[in-house]
């Protein structure tokens, strides 16, 4: 299992590399500045709105007893969890502008700041199902999940930069379309 997720990962890590060009040709280095700094705000938010649920849902999910646990288990972690990105989202909404003053050093990119916290939580929301899928041992599906939620991102954002001329708000909604279909997927 631990060498099929490995190689999962690494295929989905490798498609996104061999797209790199594709995408710099439609991308400026600003564009990609701007959206690592995007990414950043997501990597700081995600922690703090996951709860600490990575490693929490894990022992309740193996707890001995009641055969409904399990699903007991991950729909409580995912109701507590879309809570808790609800309200990051709607902080988003509340503080656009400031978090963009503050991450990017204008407030313009506001609606940029609220599509990178939508993804992200869609991320968190999914969290709890991918880790189902790994306790029981269904590295197949995982991959296949995870693969077929790249390919969405990666066919979204290529229809949305490439073949609408969106720039980075394109690639934020490929982002937060294959999120969602993550979301879905799991």
């Amino acid at each position: 299992s631990a060498l099929v997720y490995g190689v999962g990962g690494m295929l989905n890590r490798f498609l996104n590399f061999l797209l790199l060009p594709l995408f710099t040709a439609y991308l400026s280095p600003e564009d990609y500045g701007l959206l690592s700094i995007l990414f950043v705000v997501s990597f700081l938010a995600t922690p703090v709105f996951s709860l600490g649920f990575s490693a929490a849902v894990a022992p309740c999910y193996f707890e001995p007893g009641d055969p409904d646990r399990r699903a007991h288990t991950l729909w409580t972690a995912t109701t507590i969890l879309a809570v808790s990105a609800g309200a990051m989202v709607l902080l988003g909404l509340g503080f656009d502008a400031a978090i963009s003053l503050a991450a990017l050093g204008t407030s313009e990119h506001g609606s940029l700041v609220v599509l990178t916290l939508l993804a992200a939580a869609c991320g968190i929301v999914a969290e709890p199902w991918g880790h189902a899928l790994r306790f029981e041992n269904r590295a197949r599906a995982f991959v296949v999940l995870s693969s077929l939620s790249s390919l969405i991102t990666i066919g979204g954002s290529a229809v949305l930069v490439i073949g609408l001329g969106r720039g980075v708000r394109g690639m934020l909604e490929g982002g937060l379309i294959g999120q969602a279909a993550t979301l879905l997927l799991y």
